[in-house]
């Protein structure tokens, strides 16, 4: 979780030119200051362009401490996080807020970095003036519940929430960030006295009614759906609650009712692609291919945001249907820069076995550019199988030794090296 939040906030601090300066500007930017002091600036500044960035935060930071600049402390933090350097970015942070303690961005970055550490009680004042003197409190309020989504520490977010939200009895978002810090910390009957709260100051908030169905749904289904029912009934123009309350329709296979949903929600919001795409994989989900087809080319016609994404469903959809020459379409139109791209060829490769060309199907895997070791394991994986499934154990106990000898870091090619070892009586 750590590292996941690091990352996050080296991408929220990202700056294009954090080291673009020169040598020659650095030293125009350290002029009137001491010889030592231009020394390493320089030092930090060459070793951070040349990509030494643990040297160049630490050094960073040792003159932003003895000029008290909060640039530099700025410069030291944002070093440190593009260079990994978790504890020294934290170490800049502080003193980048204390240096420019109006600075919201060195704030954040202060509250996310000991979010990361887990170090919840030194949150608390920061987070307390952060919240204090933004104008969109609410919003201030919903930034923590993603904060806090993954933390550890449930039962002391909960604490440290409860804290930050006493002074705001009538905001919404403070009993809607309460609610869920509750909700993760296993204290649903608390969660659904802050949503009841937060009703009671802004009825029909969608984000507190799809909240209360989730802690419902945990507790019972039949509580959650009477509730949707209900809401939905006083408010029926809340789609995504409607989302919500045909997503579980489909688990508890209330088929009819759920497409009586799917209509009602198409009807609302005819245009919205993200809609039919949603649509479309609960109707796969409910085995209704025709339907799932149809919404998915309905999103196309209004230009889905990721159409190598429906490209895929829709093959796999063709697929269901036995149109096999079909799919092989909609999977040729993945392209090949996509995250979809490796899948829609896996399943290229699996119908041409399927249709009796083992020798094409292996040539197709075979002959995939551009990929990681991780994706070489799985077309290897994916050719291995094809071989078992025709009967022949011993091309791919070959297969699988070879793979093994130049991938030797993967137990998922290892166990399936060793099965088909025990195919072949090799021992």
């Amino acid at each position: 979780m750590q590292r996941k939040l690091i990352i996050a906030l080296t991408l929220a601090l990202a700056s294009p030119a954090v080291y673009a300066d020169s040598p020659k500007q650095a030293a125009k930017d350290a002029s009137g200051l001491g010889a030592e002091f231009v020394y390493k600036y320089l030092v930090g500044e060459i070793a951070g362009q040349r990509g030494e960035l643990g040297l160049a935060s630490s050094v960073l930071l040792d003159l932003a401490k003895s000029s008290h600049d909060a640039r530099l402390a700025e410069r030291a933090t944002r070093a440190a996080l593009y260079g990994s350097q978790p504890q020294i970015a934290l170490r800049a942070a502080h003193l980048w807020a204390e240096l420019d303690p109006d600075s919201k961005e060195a704030r954040q970055a202060l509250t996310q970095l000991l979010m990361a550490s887990g170090k919840l009680s030194e949150l608390r004042p920061h987070l307390q003036k952060l919240i204090a003197e933004e104008n969109d409190r609410g919003g201030a309020f919903m930034y923590l519940v993603g904060m806090f989504a993954r933390a550890g520490d449930k039962a002391g977010v909960l604490k440290l929430v409860q804290e930050l939200a006493k002074p705001y009895p009538d905001l919404p978002e403070a009993h809607f960030a309460l609610a869920h810090a509750a909700w993760n910390a296993g204290q649903d009957n608390l969660g659904i006295s802050e949503l009841q709260a937060a009703d009671q100051i802004n009825p029909g908030w969608e984000p507190s009614a799809l909240l209360k169905g989730q802690i419902l749904q945990r507790q019972a289904a039949d509580s959650a759906l009477q509730f949707y029912r209900e809401f939905l009934a006083t408010y029926p123009h809340t789609n995504e609650v409607r989302l919500a309350y045909a997503r579980l329709l489909v688990n508890e296979k209330q088929l009819e009712s759920a497409r009586q949903q799917f209509d009602m929600l198409v009807e609302a919001a005819p245009a919205n692609a993200e809609i039919q795409v949603v649509i479309g994989l609960l109707s796969v989900q409910m085995d209704d291919f025709t339907n799932a087809e149809n919404h998915f080319l309905k999103a196309l016609e209004l230009e889905f945001k990721e159409p190598n994404q429906v490209y895929l469903y829709l093959g796999q959809v063709a697929e269901r249907l036995q149109r096999d020459t079909e799919a092989q379409e909609w999977y040729g139109k993945v392209s090949t820069d996509s995250q979809q791209y490796l899948d829609a060829q896996l399943r290229s490769a699996l119908l041409i076995a399927r249709q009796g060309h083992l020798d094409e199907a292996r040539k197709r895997l075979q002959e995939l550019p551009d990929l990681t070791n991780e994706q070489r394991v799985i077309t290897i994986q994916t050719e291995a199988s094809l071989l078992l499934q025709a009967k022949r154990p011993q091309e791919a106990y070959d297969l699988l030794r070879e793979a093994v000898e130049n991938l030797p870091n993967s137990p998922d090619l290892v166990y399936d090296y060793a099965m088909a070892a025990e195919r072949v009586h090799q021992y």
